[in-house]
């Protein structure tokens, strides 16, 4: 449900695009670790890259 939501608001604003470059900033934690595994769900249906950045806040 909550992935649907996410690409209808990205189709709606046009957030992204084929072979777009998305750099996502994660640092481990559950918050980031679901938006890299929403993002990598949708990097499969809209064809843009996804490149993973560690950020370590310590």
């Amino acid at each position: 449900m909550l992935l649907q939501k996410i690409k209808k608001t990205v189709k709606k604003y046009n957030l992204i695009n084929k072979r777009d470059r998305i750099v996502a900033g994660v640092s481990g934690g559950p918050d980031s670790l679901a938006l890299l595994f929403l993002l990598d769900q949708l990097r499969k249906e809209l064809g843009f890259v996804l490149i993973e950045a560690h950020l370590d806040h310590a």
